[in-house]
Formats: C-alpha cells, sequence, structure tokens
C-alpha cells in the first residue's frame, strides 16, 4: 500500500483552519497562504486530487453541509483529509470523499 501524505507545518494547517472557520473563502485562503498557481477544481474526483496531493499541495474541499476539509495525504484507496472545523485528522474511502462533496458538485480548490 502506497501512503502519501503532505507534510505542512503545524503552523500553516493552523492559518489554514483559521482562516476558512473566519469565514474566507477556499479559493482567498489558497491564494493568501499556497505558493503558486491556485486551481479551481470542482467537478474531479477524489481520486483525480491525488495527483495535485502528490504535488505537495494541499487541496480545500467543500462538503455537502457546507463545512470546509483539507485533504492532505492518500493510499491506494483513501484519501486523508483534516476538518477544518475540529482539526481531526480522518481517513475516507475516495467514493466516500466523492459522496462528502457531491451536493456542492465536488468543489475543490488546490
Amino acid at each position: 500500500m502506497i501512503i502519501l501524505t503532505i507534510d505542512h507545518s503545524d503552523e500553516v494547517m493552523a492559518q489554514l483552519k483559521a482562516k476558512l472557520n473566519e469565514g474566507a473563502s477556499p479559493i482567498e485562503v489558497m491564494k493568501e497562504l499556497g505558493s503558486g498557481t491556485t486551481l479551481d477544481l470542482t467537478g474531479c474526483t477524489s481520486e483525480q486530487l491525488a495527483y495535485i496531493i502528490n504535488q505537495g499541495k494541499p487541496v480545500i474541499g467543500i462538503q455537502k453541509d457546507g463545512k470546509a476539509i483539507i485533504l492532505v495525504g492518500y493510499t491506494d484507496t483513501d484519501i486523508i483529509y483534516v476538518d477544518a472545523t475540529s482539526g481531526e485528522r480522518k481517513t475516507s474511502t475516495f467514493e466516500e470523499m466523492d459522496a462528502l462533496t457531491a451536493g456542492t458538485g465536488h468543489t475543490y480548490i488546490g
């Protein structure tokens, strides 16, 4: 099983979570804290997002309940993410992740 996770400092993750919880849009957060190009990845499947994560860049997703999650890694079958509200690190299958973001049209910003 291949596991890839992005190693971001606790400070960067704290800034991402704080800005999202303050109500900043994911694209604003990525433009402010990210480096390089910010991409609107809406419509992608979580499995397709593994390519972006593999480049060392986190991806912000919006769940059907409107809450943000930060995708930070993957395995052969799962996606690893951080709940922006609680800070809890979680794992779900690619299919489960797609179901979580289906209500927003699979809204992702990377």
